[in-house]
């Protein structure tokens, strides 16, 4: 509880006090600029509030750091504008209005390209490590079979298999699904029965995954 109201404490501080100078110590009625001020710091001040909507997830916390930062700047820069519009030049109404609009209009711009390559980045990351998960699976399919199957042979067109695995690149997001789909069916299928069919197939279709992922990559 004490941390709570500390942290409560913190986060206000700053509006408590601009609003204590604003309505105490300011004469709002000879600044034309000060009601326009007034608004901008409030919208700057929940703009640091913006980055609790569009969570990462824990793995990939530097962006949201990322956004925390953009909102962060912007405070700053909003109350140094708020300073020197009421402090340095109070008469020039339309030019504090115009660059508090810009500023506000770029944090937005800056901010929401950030979430959207964010989206990006996670939505690539899963699928990526998704597609690592098919390729560790297979692999460790085909280690319990190498290690309790007793046919020479079929243990050899196993191991073969498994190098290959090996040496398979994981693939891009979307690229080659179905036949990774249809390999992981047939090794839960030789599983249970192992074959040299069912071995040689799937040979084929790791290496036709392969050569799509390398076609993919030079188109």
């Amino acid at each position: 509880m004490k941390n709570i109201i500390a942290r409560l404490m913190v986060i206000l501080a700053m509006p408590v006090a601009f609003n204590l100078i604003f309505f105490i110590f300011l004469d709002r009625d000879s600044i034309p600029c000060a009601w326009g001020c007034y608004v901008f710091f409030h919208l700057a001040f929940l703009g640091l509030f913006l980055p609790l909507l569009f969570k990462s997830s824990p793995k990939l916390a530097v962006n949201t750091t990322t956004l925390w930062a953009i909102s962060i700047i912007y405070f700053v820069v909003e109350v140094l504008t708020c300073s020197i519009a009421l402090y340095a030049n109070p008469d020039h109404t339309t030019m504090a209005s115009i660059i508090q609009m810009l500023e506000l209009v770029l944090f937005l711009m800056t901010f929401f390209s950030s979430v959207l390559a964010n989206n990006k980045t996670e939505t690539t990351t899963v699928e990526l490590k998704a597609d690592a998960n098919f390729l560790n699976d297979c692999r460790s399919t085909l280690n319990m079979l190498c290690a309790t199957v007793d046919d020479k042979i079929l243990h050899e067109h196993l191991s073969v298999l498994l190098a290959d695995f090996k040496a398979s690149p994981i693939s891009k997001p979307g690229v080659a699904s179905d036949l990774e789909d249809e390999i992981r069916q047939l090794l839960e299928s030789l599983s249970a029965n192992p074959s040299e069919e069912g071995i040689s197939k799937a040979c084929r279709l790791l290496r036709a995954r392969n050569i799509a992922l390398k076609s993919n990559i030079n188109d």
